[in-house]
C-alpha cells in the first residue's frame, strides 16, 4: 500500500478544508444551531457548485470520498454529505448513476439501531406482480428527514438480501426525526407495503454488502475527522492553560492521555486508509471496513471523554465548542453499532473465509494456519 495521496487528491483536500473552513468556524456553528435548520444550506450549495459533489468519470473514489469526510468530521460540518456520497458510490459500482449529484440520499441498513445486523435485515420485500411489495423499519438513517432518496436493504424470497432505491414520494413510506445527542440528524424510517417497481431493485448481486462496506468506511472516516479535530483543540487548549506556573500540558500524565489518543487516531486512519485501498484494488474489503469501524468505536469513546476531561471545567460549558466533538462521536459510534458488534461481524468474516490471511499480504507470515478453511 502506498498512502502517499496524489497531487489531485491533495487539492481536493486542501478545497474541501478551505470550503469547510469558511463556513464551520465556531460563531457559524452557533448561528446554525440558533436557526434551527437541519443542515447548511449555504454550505451544500458551495460544495456543488465546487464539484466536489460530482461523482462520475473516477471523480471520486472510496480514498476521495474517505478524505471529503475526514475533513467534513474536522470541522463538525452539518451537511449530508456522508450518505450522498456512499449511495453515489454504491450505485456506480452497480453501474448506475444520479442525474442530480447534490439531491440529498442516505443509506437506511440499521435496525433497529445500529449497522450491525445490516447484513440480515428484518425489512421483507415480496413481489408483487411486476413489482415489490416493501414492510419494515429502519432506523439511525443519517440525515434521513432531508433525503430525497433512500438505499434501503431488505430481505427477499428465499432470504435473498436485496437493496432498493425508495424515494421519498413512495406510498407508504414515512419518515420521522430520531432524538440524539448530537445535531447531526437521524430518522427512522418506516415501511409499511410500501409499493416499487422492479426497476427501484439494484441488480448487483453484490450491491447490500458494497452499501454496509462503504457505509462504515464513510462513518469510519468522519469519525476520524472529528476526533483528530477534538485531539487538535485539546493539544492547543493544555499548551496555554497553566497551573502550578506551567502549561498543563508538560505534565507527564497529560502527555500520557494525549500520546494514547495520537496512537488510536493513528491507528484508525491507517484502518481506513487499508479500506479504501481493498475497494480500489478489488479486494474485499469486508473485514476492512469491520476492522475500521471497531477502531472508530474505540477511538471514539477513548478520544472523545478524554479531550473532555483534559479540558476540565470548560469541557462541560456548552458555550465551548469542545462538548460538540463528544456527541459528534458518541453518535456516530452508536450509528456504526460498538466496537463488540464489529468483532462479532469480524468474526463472521473470519470464519467465511472474507477475512485474508497475513501471509496473503506478507510471504514471511506463509507459515501461519488459513483460519478461513480451519
Amino acid at each position: 500500500m502506498d498512502y502517499r495521496l496524489s497531487e489531485e487528491q491533495q487539492a481536493l483536500a486542501e478545497l474541501a478544508a478551505r470550503l469547510f473552513a469558511d463556513h464551520c468556524d465556531d460563531e457559524a456553528q452557533k448561528r446554525l444551531a440558533a436557526s434551527g435548520q437541519p443542515y447548511d444550506a449555504a454550505l451544500w450549495a458551495a460544495l456543488a457548485d465546487s464539484g466536489l459533489l460530482e461523482f462520475g468519470a473516477g471523480a471520486l473514489g472510496p480514498l476521495e470520498i474517505a478524505l471529503l469526510l475526514e475533513q467534513q468530521g474536522r470541522w463538525l460540518a452539518r451537511v449530508p454529505l456522508p450518505g450522498t456520497l456512499a449511495a453515489a458510490a454504491v450505485l456506480a459500482r452497480a453501474g448506475m448513476v444520479r442525474p442530480e449529484p447534490a439531491a440529498i440520499a442516505t443509506f437506511a441498513l440499521s435496525e433497529p439501531v445500529t449497522l450491525a445486523t445490516a447484513g440480515r435485515p428484518g425489512t421483507r420485500a415480496v413481489p408483487d406482480g411486476a413489482g415489490w411489495r416493501l414492510t419494515g423499519t429502519k432506523s439511525n438513517v443519517l440525515h434521513g428527514m432531508e433525503a430525497a432518496e433512500w438505499l434501503v436493504s431488505v430481505i427477499g424470497p428465499n432470504a435473498v438480501p436485496l437493496l432498493f432505491r425508495v424515494p421519498r414520494d413512495t406510498p407508504g413510506v414515512s419518515a420521522a426525526p430520531q432524538r440524539t445527542l448530537s445535531a447531526i440528524g437521524f430518522a427512522e424510517l418506516r415501511l409499511e407495503a410500501a409499493r416499487l417497481p422492479d426497476s427501484a431493485r439494484i441488480p448487483s448481486a453484490t450491491a447490500l454488502r458494497d452499501a454496509e462496506v462503504i457505509a462504515r468506511l464513510g462513518l469510519a472516516a468522519l469519525l476520524l475527522g472529528v476526533l483528530d479535530g477534538a485531539l487538535h483543540r485539546t493539544v492547543e487548549y493544555v499548551s496555554q492553560r497553566r497551573q502550578f506556573g506551567r502549561p498543563i500540558g508538560s505534565f507527564q500524565s497529560v502527555q500520557h492521555r494525549l500520546a494514547d489518543q495520537y496512537t488510536d487516531l493513528e491507528a484508525l486512519r491507517a484502518a481506513v486508509q487499508r479500506t479504501t485501498w481493498c475497494l480500489e484494488t478489488g479486494r474485499c474489503a469486508v473485514a476492512a471496513a469491520s476492522v475500521a469501524a471497531w477502531w472508530a468505536g474505540h477511538a471514539a469513546h477513548r478520544i472523545g471523554h478524554d479531550s473532555m476531561h483534559l479540558h476540565g471545567g470548560v469541557g462541560v460549558d456548552i458555550q465551548y465548542p469542545i462538548h460538540r466533538y463528544l456527541l459528534w462521536a458518541k453518535d456516530l459510534e452508536f450509528a456504526l453499532g460498538g466496537p463488540a458488534a464489529e468483532l462479532a461481524r469480524l468474526g463472521d468474516a473470519i470464519a467465511a473465509g472474507a477475512a485474508p490471511r497475513l501471509a496473503d499480504w506478507r510471504p514471511e507470515y506463509s507459515h501461519l494456519p488459513d483460519w478461513s478453511t480451519a
